[in-house]
């Protein structure tokens, strides 16, 4: 039953069900892990969902070892932690995207070079890699260099 916050602000469970996104179960391995948040993410923003409505949602998509995970960890947060999207997204990297997996990305984005790949190929990488090295490109100038 939708409560009255979600009749008027945010997104309803209606339509977030109804673009009928993928499930998470964990198996995938860190690149698919990593895609899938950003997916999701991306789904929340175009619904205009909020954070709360995020946290709620994103738990009805995590399915099996994942989901499990998730039952679990909200148990050791304890009932004091008020659970935020953030909270959640350190939470969900923590296990299934941890730093060591950012790290070589960044490295990777440091030893880019376009070689064989085409200007198309090459920039598309450029993007995907970048935001794992965001301190290495503090300006759209230093980006476009």
């Amino acid at each position: 039953m939708e409560t009255l916050l979600e009749a008027n602000e945010g997104c309803s469970l209606r339509d977030f069900s109804s673009y009928h996104f993928r499930s998470f179960e964990c198996i995938e391995g860190p690149n698919a892990a990593e895609a899938w948040l950003t997916d999701i993410e991306v789904l929340f923003d175009t619904l205009s969902c909020t954070d709360e409505q995020k946290v709620r949602y994103v738990r009805l998509k995590l399915t099996r070892e994942a989901g499990q995970w998730w039952s679990s960890r909200k148990v050791l947060l304890g009932d004091d932690v008020v659970i935020t999207w953030e909270i959640f997204k350190v939470e969900y990297n923590r296990r299934f995207f941890p730093r060591a997996q950012r790290q070589l990305r960044a490295i990777e984005f440091q030893n880019l070079v376009q070689g064989n790949m085409t200007v198309e190929q090459y920039s598309a990488r450029f993007m995907e890699l970048a935001r794992f090295a965001a301190n290495l490109i503090p300006d759209e100038e230093s980006k476009a260099e």
